[in-house]
C-alpha cells in the first residue's frame, strides 16, 4: 500500500501521531525559516536557534538561558 503525501497531509498526520505520544516542538510558534536543535550532556543543555532567512525575526518564547552567540543582529 502506498500514497502520495502532500505537505498538508504530512502536517495533519504528524500533529495527530506526535500529539498522541507527547512529542512537541522545542519552541512553539517558530517562523518557517527558523530551525531549533537541542544537544545535551549530563551537566548542560545547549539550544541552537538558526534563522535561515535573510530577514531578522523576533522569537518571544525562548527559555531562560545565556546567549553565547558571537554577534547578534
Amino acid at each position: 500500500m502506498g500514497t502520495y503525501l502532500t505537505g498538508t497531509l504530512v502536517e495533519n498526520l504528524a500533529d495527530e501521531l506526535f500529539g498522541r505520544i507527547g512529542i512537541a516542538p522545542l519552541i512553539a510558534d517558530l517562523p518557517a525559516d527558523v530551525e531549533v536543535t537541542l544537544r545535551h550532556a549530563a551537566d548542560r543543555k545547549l539550544l541552537f536557534v538558526l534563522n535561515t532567512d535573510e530577514d531578522t525575526v523576533e522569537i518571544s518564547s525562548l527559555p531562560a538561558g545565556m546567549d553565547v552567540s558571537p554577534t547578534r543582529r
